[in-house]
C-alpha cells in the first residue's frame, strides 16, 4: 500500500525484482494501512526480457519528451511508455493493469516518465495536482520553487537540502487541498534531473548519478539514496518563490507579479488532453497562487546563503 496525500493506493508487481524497482524512487509512506477501501490499484506484470507488444491501435496522442503514445476509448486509456511499459487504465474503476519489459535494466528517467505518469493519471482524479516546481521545507512548512527550465530551481533545492532543509519534490511536485482549505505539498518521487554544471557543485551526488542522459542532456538521480535523512512526506505550502539567476553579490527576496507566475505555471503544469481535468487543474493553480505569498528569489553569487534566505521566507509567511 502507498499513502499519497489523502489517497490510498495498492501497487502490486508479479515479481520481487519488479517490486523493488517500483518502490525504489518512492518517497511517500510505503506499507500504509487504513480501515477503508483503496482509491485505486495498479497491477504490473514483469515480462523479463520479452519485448513489449506494440500499442494495438494508432496513437491519438504522442509525446517524444515523455516517450509516450496514448489511445483513449470510453473509460479506457492505453499508454505505451517507450520500450519499458504498456498500461491500460480504466478511469471509472480506478484500476491500471500493465506489462513491463526488463525492469532490472531501466534507466532512471523511466521512473518519472513511466511510474510517475501512471500514478498521476489516478492521483489527479483525487485532488492531487501537478505543479512545475521544486519543493523544500522545514518544520512542516514548504516553499515551492517555481520557474522555467534554467531558472535555478534544482540548484536552489539541492543547496537547501545539502544545508539541512527537507526535500519534498523536484519538477513534478504534487499539491492538494486539506480538509481545512490549506494547500499542502505531497511527496511522491525522490528523482531529479541535473545538468553537469549543477552536479559539479555537489560532489556527494557523483556516486548516485545515472550513466544515461535524458533527451535534454541531463543525468538522473534518486535523491533519497544520496540524502536519506532529508526526505519529508508532506508540508503546508507556505510560500512560492520564483528564482532568477543574477550577477549580484547577495541572494535576496523581491516582490513578484502573481499573474506572470501563474502564466508560467499553467503553461508548464497543465495537461490539456482531458478538458474536465484541465479545468479543475487551472482553477486549483489559480487559487493556490492567489492565496499563497509569492516572491522573486534573486539568486546571487553567495550560493551558501540561499538556504537561509528560504528559511527566512518560510518564517515571513508564517507571520
Amino acid at each position: 500500500m502507498l499513502q499519497i496525500g489523502a489517497c490510498l493506493a495498492r501497487l502490486r508487481a508479479s515479481t520481487p525484482a519488479l517490486q523493488r524497482q517500483l518502490l525504489r524512487p518512492l518517497a511517500c509512506p510505503i506499507g500504509a494501512t487504513a480501515d477503508r477501501p483503496v482509491d485505486f490499484t495498479i497491477d504490473l506484470v514483469d515480462l523479463g526480457e520479452q519485448p513489449l507488444p506494440a500499442l494495438p491501435w494508432t496513437p491519438q496522442h504522442t509525446s517524444p519528451e515523455q516517450e509516450t503514445s496514448e489511445y483513449r476509448e470510453g473509460p479506457w486509456l492505453f499508454t505505451r511508455h517507450g520500450d519499458v511499459m504498456l498500461t491500460a487504465l480504466h478511469q471509472e474503476q480506478g484500476r491500471t493493469v500493465g506489462l513491463v519489459h526488463a525492469p532490472e535494466h531501466w534507466p532512471l528517467r523511466h521512473y518519472k516518465q513511466a511510474i510517475f505518469i501512471t500514478l498521476y493519471q489516478h492521483l489527479r482524479r483525487h485532488g492531487l495536482h501537478l505543479i512545475h516546481a521544486s519543493a523544500i521545507g522545514a518544520q512542516g512548512r514548504a516553499a515551492l520553487i517555481a520557474g522555467q527550465s534554467g531558472a535555478g530551481k534544482t540548484t536552489t533545492m539541492l543547496t537547501s537540502v545539502a544545508a539541512g532543509l527537507d526535500f519534498l519534490g523536484d519538477d513534478t511536485t504534487l499539491v492538494q487541498r486539506t480538509a481545512d482549505g490549506q494547500f499542502e505539498v505531497v511527496t511522491l518521487l525522490s528523482t531529479l534531473d541535473v545538468t553537469d554544471a549543477t552536479a559539479a557543485w555537489f560532489p556527494e551526488l557523483a556516486p548516485h548519478l545515472s550513466a544515461q542522459r535524458s533527451h535534454t542532456g541531463k543525468r538522473q538521480i534518486i535523491l533519497a539514496e544520496a540524502f536519506p535523512q532529508r526526505m519529508a512526506t508532506r508540508g503546508q505550502a507556505a510560500v512560492i518563490l520564483a528564482p532568477e539567476i543574477t550577477g549580484q553579490a547577495r541572494t535576496c527576496l523581491a516582490s513578484a507579479n502573481k499573474a506572470a507566475l501563474l502564466s508560467d505555471l499553467l503553461f508548464y503544469s497543465v495537461d490539456l488532453t482531458d478538458a474536465a481535468l484541465a479545468r479543475q487543474h487551472l482553477d486549483f493553480l489559480a487559487q493556490a497562487v492567489e492565496q499563497t505569498p509569492v516572491y522573486r528569489l534573486l539568486l546571487g553569487r553567495d550560493k551558501d546563503q540561499i538556504p537561509q534566505v528560504i528559511a527566512e521566507a518560510l518564517q515571513l509567511s508564517a507571520q
